[in-house]
């Protein structure tokens, strides 16, 4: 997943690059981005479904469907939107929790903007319940996690010492010498490696799991662009 805006800052949020997204006609919903026109009961399911899965970003504000003549970057209230999203996952969620809301204003004074909404997998306290069930994301939708699955969220080990999604890039051990001096001033590599740990092992990919042991590493599908 090109992952520019998930790992943007705040500063490089902007309009233009949401406006340009939305523009793309390749880019459709998917395991790791949604687009909705304003705040609904489904958003905090989402919002679950994706800390289950890969984690991903939402865009509140957007159209999530093309239609000839119809603006797609429509925007809302901002703080409207983002006061009901957190209270519908403080009431919902079990344990409570909330992603990132990052408001990003129109640039012609109308007061409306688009809320980018970031559910981070690695810092979601997993399973991430509502009503006593889990909600998954399944090629851009939710569905529920059947017992197996639930299961294997249940006993996830914490994500401890693991970077945010899109930064989890191991650094090198350069070997030394009997003083502890580095023998080599660099090391040049050609790929990155992604530590994968049991938590992403069984996630669900387009061509179907993902049956790696915990000592593997691969590389995660992308993020939202």
């Amino acid at each position: 997943m090109n992952n520019s805006l998930f790992a943007a800052s705040a500063a490089d949020l902007t309009i233009e690059r949401i406006r340009a997204l939305a523009a793309r006609p390749d880019q459709v919903e998917s395991l790791t981005l949604e687009f909705k026109r304003e705040y609904s009961k489904s958003l905090v399911t989402t919002i679950a479904a994706m800390a289950n899965t890969y984690g991903g970003m939402i865009l509140v504000g957007i159209n999530d469907k093309v239609e000839p003549g119809t603006e797609r970057v429509v925007g809302v209230d901002a703080q409207d939107t983002i006061d009901k999203t957190a209270s519908g996952c403080r009431e919902k969620f079990d344990p409570p929790w909330e992603p990132t809301f990052i408001p990003v204003p129109f640039d012609d004074g109308s007061g409306r903007s688009v809320v980018v909404i970031r559910v981070d997998a690695n810092v979601a306290p997993r399973p991430l319940l509502i009503d006593l069930k889990a909600p998954i994301r399944l090629s851009g939708q939710n569905s529920t996690a059947d017992r197996d699955r639930f299961l294997k969220l249940a006993r996830e080990e914490p994500s401890a010492g693991v970077l945010p999604t899109g930064q989890n890039v191991m650094s090198p051990n350069l070997d030394r010498d009997n003083e502890g001096n580095p023998v080599a001033d660099f090391i040049l590599r050609t790929g990155i490696n992604l530590p994968m740990g049991e938590a992403g092992a069984w996630r669900p990919c387009r061509r179907g799991l993902l049956p790696l042991s915990p000592r593997h590493s691969t590389t995660r599908p992308s993020l939202p662009p």
